[in-house]
Order: C-alpha cells, then sequence, then structure tokens
C-alpha cells in the first residue's frame, strides 16, 4: 500500500467516515429537511459557512461513501478519487435491510456537490482555510460486478 493510503485510510482498510474539523464546526445541519441558504457557524475550534442545502441525510450519503471506498487515489491538490459501489451505499442508506432510492441519492449527490464550503479550523498555532465544494466530480462506470438480487452483470 502506498504512502498516502496509508494516511488516509485507518486499519480496518476503511476510510474514515468524518473529520474531527468538520463535526466540530457543524459542516451539516442536524435536521433531515436543510433549507438552501448561506449558513454560519462558528465555535472555539474554528468556523464553517456553508452555502447551499447539507443536512443529515447528505452527511449519512457521504459517511456511507467513505464507509464503503473500494479504492481511492490522492491527487496533487490534496482532493480524493474515491471508488464506491452505488449499490453498497444504497444498501448503507437503507439501513441494510433494503435499496435506498437511486432518484432520491442523485438529489443528495446533487445538493452536496453544489453547496459551497468554506471552514477555518483553528489547530494549536495554526489557522486552516479551505473553500471549496465536498464533492468536485462524479465519474460513472460500466462494472463487471453481479448483481446478488438478479444474478445479472451490472450496468
Amino acid at each position: 500500500m502506498d504512502g498516502n493510503k496509508e494516511y488516509l485510510i485507518n486499519n480496518e482498510g476503511k476510510l474514515p467516515t468524518t473529520t474531527a474539523g468538520q463535526s466540530r464546526v457543524q459542516v451539516y445541519e442536524p435536521t433531515k429537511s436543510p433549507k438552501e441558504q448561506i449558513r454560519k457557524h462558528e465555535t472555539a475550534w474554528g468556523s464553517a459557512t456553508i452555502d447551499g442545502k447539507l443536512g443529515q441525510n447528505h452527511a449519512s450519503l457521504m459517511e456511507a461513501i467513505f464507509f464503503h471506498a473500494e479504492d481511492l487515489t490522492k491527487n496533487e491538490d490534496g482532493s480524493v478519487n474515491i471508488i464506491v459501489d452505488p449499490y453498497k451505499v444504497r444498501k448503507a442508506l437503507g439501513g441494510g435491510v433494503k435499496e435506498y432510492s437511486y432518484s432520491t441519492m442523485m438529489l443528495y449527490r446533487r445538493d452536496i456537490m453544489k453547496a459551497l464550503v468554506e471552514l477555518k479550523i483553528k489547530n494549536t498555532d495554526v489557522e486552516i482555510s479551505v473553500m471549496t465544494h465536498i464533492i468536485k466530480d462524479i465519474i460513472s462506470t460500466s462494472s463487471a460486478k453481479i448483481n446478488p438480487l438478479n444474478g445479472k452483470k451490472r450496468k
């Protein structure tokens, strides 16, 4: 395993589902029905300005993506490409019992892509400041995986 992956993946072979900074400055609203707005949140650990709509369902989607990451690469700019099986993400969002709606999942992904997030994290002597989108690109590819429900190759 290369050094970049060792840094990003914990000892269970999964990405961490969240970061301390993200949790401490409340990137996601604690509601399942967030409103499209510019929201500012300040704590002792830093501040967040969110221009968009990010709530608990969006947080759950990101956690499922991180948890079910099959592979990742770290880019020179610090961003990360993550390969996931959408079926596993939808199953996780459905509570492990049923598949979550594909169209609803896509709505949440679009909300996450549209939201502009500005974070200022205070870390001992250094303040880290970043303004970005959580998801910049979504690239779909064909898969050779077998659908466990019908035994056919997934599209």
